[in-house]
């Protein structure tokens, strides 16, 4: 169910911010594209991937505190491009893939970012090697379709997941988009969707998603645009952002790019970035702002320049009523998190009560702070140092 909450301030002026795309430097590794990216724990993390000949396997910690890169080693896993990589709880899950010699990989490994340790997982029984569809939602990990090689590229469709407390992988039957590869895929809540790419022969724009809970599929419009293979895609508050990527058989690199949201199941153009014409491009978002690291241009070359993307929000401003503290919490519709920015620094108490007058949050904040908001539906009352009373209204 998607949740949102709503404020109705004693007290209250709205500030409106524009989507914004930021270059906030480079990315500290060799210059690279087809790399494999996620976040865990807070931080961002992009490995692996190709400059010409040279193939890496090496990881690197992006920490959006300080805006600093930070390498982290070089993997046990072989050299590789075209890979997955998700996160489920506070563990990373990386594997398969090409290597230098065109090999396919099946290997599967799990990453414990607190201590950098790597640890081998069940290796993937499904068909595809490399350029899979992948996602993780609801405490799994799910991968399909792809590419096998070999004497020659076969494109496949099976689809499977992957249950990281048993370390295992079931069968889930076929993704309905056919023999398919080089597309994209991201998770929302319980629902993961797939499109884009080709079958060897043909690019595809359509778009599907499939629920964890129902194993259900179902198709969805189409992305606007041409279609197109290796797009960029992320998730940012509960939408999704598609965009650039290439032409199959040329090559012709796209930059425009397109907002998708589930709860209108429609597709919006929006703006892009300067060097937004990409493709082979990872991204990993870390609360409400996504990143764009490395990639590839129209002229096949390496690209190591390193982007965010802030979402459109509402930022609310509660004046305090007895001291003219200033207090700004966003975005709003909310998720599962709200952000506060306190404009002096000391302790500012929070708390969160239902209607029964019982206490779901009691938090001391200071200056740039989160809660997460994982209570269900239904009014609650926002207190802020004792003095400013809202009524929330989770969706």
């Amino acid at each position: 169910m998607k949740k949102c909450i709503v404020f109705l301030l004693s007290l209250i002026s709205f500030n409106c911010f524009s989507q914004s795309w930021t270059q906030i430097g480079f990315f500290s590794g060799a210059i690279r594209n087809n790399a494999m990216a996620f976040s865990v724990n807070g931080k961002g993390y992009v490995g692996f991937g190709q400059n010409g000949n040279s193939y890496f396997n090496d990881l690197w910690e992006y920490n959006p505190s300080n805006n600093n890169w930070v390498s982290k080693g070089v993997t046990p896993l072989s050299s590789r491009k075209q890979g997955v990589s998700f996160s489920i709880d506070s563990m990373a899950f990386v594997g398969l893939g090409r290597n230098s010699n065109n090999v396919g990989l099946s290997d599967f490994f799990k990453y414990n970012s607190n201590t950098n340790v790597w640890t081998a997982a069940a290796p993937y029984p499904g068909n595809g090697e490399a350029l899979c569809f992948f996602a993780s939602a609801n405490g799994y990990g799910f991968v399909g379709g792809g590419i096998s090689t070999g004497s020659s590229t076969s494109y496949h469709r099976d689809f499977w997941r992957y249950n990281p407390v048993l370390d295992s992988w079931t069968s889930l039957g076929n993704i309905p988009l056919g023999n398919r590869a080089v597309g994209t895929s991201f998770s929302i809540d319980s629902i993961i969707y797939f499109g884009t790419g080709h079958d060897g022969s043909t690019a595809y724009n359509d778009f599907w998603a499939y629920n964890v809970n129902s194993n259900l599929w179902i198709q969805l419009p189409n992305l606007p645009g041409l279609a197109r293979i290796v797009p960029i895609s992320f998730v940012n508050q509960s939408k999704a952002v598609v965009g650039a990527g290439s032409q199959l058989s040329t090559s012709n690199v796209f930059s425009d790019y397109y907002e998708y949201n589930p709860s209108t199941n429609t597709w919006t153009s929006i703006p892009g970035f300067a060097n937004g014409k990409r493709s082979r491009t990872p991204t990993f978002t870390i609360d409400s702002v996504s990143y764009i690291a490395t990639g590839s241009d129209s002229l096949n070359n390496s690209l190591n320049d390193f982007w965010k993307f802030e979402y459109p929000m509402t930022t609310q401003l509660v004046e305090g009523l007895l001291d003219n503290k200033r207090t700004e919490f966003y975005p709003n519709p909310v998720e599962n998190k709200i952000f506060f920015r306190f404009n002096l620094l000391e302790s500012n108490r929070v708390q969160i009560f239902d209607l029964n007058g019982k206490l779901l949050i009691d938090d001391v904040l200071i200056g740039k702070s989160k809660l997460n908001l994982n209570f269900k539906s239904g009014i609650y009352l926002l207190k802020i140092n004792n003095e400013s009373v809202q009524k929330l209204v989770k969706l």
